[in-house]
Formats: structure tokens, C-alpha cells, sequence
């Protein structure tokens, strides 16, 4: 190598090094993609408390992440596991994120394709696609459902909700 291409390889590996060290960031202002699972109960199902489908904030999913972070909806995969009877009277769900106005993050799952179907339900969600979403710090991720679902009597499934998201520092 002749002493030009040494030169001209050192000043571009230095650049690499600095590009390589900008890269290096603190691990608290690092934005952590995270897999998780939650099981709602037929209860919850059919629940209109805190915490369950029917009520007016939906079954949380993602607990909201403390002041300084705001959490990105990656995806889903909603599992029905039926047992004995379709639910009824639910509406559409939703994966929403919740603050002064819920912001709907997913498409809607039509009743007849999860929770009131006769029979087992694999539905996989992704975000919308619409060109930007307004977030809001410090606020959960919730499923929710646009009328509560009822209990006809003997309905037992369950919903496994796999869910991905990403909990993003925003120092605000």
C-alpha cells in the first residue's frame, strides 16, 4: 500500500471511530424494544371495572412507563382460546393508547372475528399506517372494545394478547 492509500485509510477509519463513538449513548436515553404476554380472564372479558375490556380506558396491556417516557406500539398477536360459548353483545377492540383522548394505535378486529366467534381465533395486528401519530407521554397501552362484551352463561375462553412495543425516552 503506497503511502497516500495509508494515509487516505487512516483519515477514513478515523472517521470511523468517531462515527462508531457517536454512536455510543448512554444506556438510560437507549429506547428498549420489549415482547410481553397478558392473559385476560372470561371476567375481564365481559368486565366493564377498571382494567377490563368493557370499561370506557379497555384492559391495560402496557402499564404506563413513568414521566419521561412515551411507549411505541410495535404490534400484536391476539390468541382466543374458546371454551364452551361464543361471547356477545361486544363490540370492535382496538389496541389504543390512553391520555386526555384515547388514540386508536391498531386496526379494529371486527366481534365476529375474535371474541364472538364460535370457535378458536388467531388475529395479528399492526400499527396503523397513517403518516404520524400524535403520542403522549406517560400513558398506558390498553385493548379495548367499543361496546362491552356479555356473558351469556356459560362462555369460559380467555384472550392471550403477545404484544410488542418499544418504551422510548423522551426526556420531556
Amino acid at each position: 500500500m503506497s503511502i497516500l492509500s495509508m494515509k487516505r485509510f487512516d483519515r477514513i477509519q478515523g472517521r470511523l471511530n468517531k462515527i462508531d463513538y457517536s454512536l455510543t449513548m448512554d444506556s438510560t436515553k437507549v429506547s428498549t424494544l420489549r415482547t410481553a404476554e397478558v392473559t385476560l380472564t372470561a371476567t375481564e372479558i365481559v368486565g366493564t371495572d377498571a382494567g377490563d375490556l368493557g370499561h370506557a380506558s379497555g384492559a391495560t396491556i402496557v402499564p404506563a412507563p413513568g414521566a419521561g417516557y412515551v411507549l411505541q406500539f410495535l404490534g400484536a398477536t391476539l390468541i382466543y382460546d374458546y371454551a364452551t360459548a361464543a361471547y356477545t353483545g361486544g363490540g370492535n377492540d382496538t389496541f389504543a393508547q390512553n391520555g386526555a383522548s384515547a388514540v386508536a394505535l391498531s386496526t379494529v378486529i371486527a366481534s365476529a372475528d375474535l371474541l364472538g366467534a364460535a370457535g378458536d381465533k388467531i388475529v395479528q395486528l399492526v400499527p396503523l399506517s397513517a403518516s404520524d401519530q400524535a403520542l403522549t407521554a406517560n400513558t398506558p397501552l390498553t385493548l379495548k372494545s367499543t361496546t362491552a362484551w356479555t356473558q351469556p352463561g356459560t362462555a369460559a375462553g380467555v384472550l392471550r394478547v403477545k404484544y410488542y412495543y418499544r418504551i422510548i425516552v423522551t426526556e420531556l
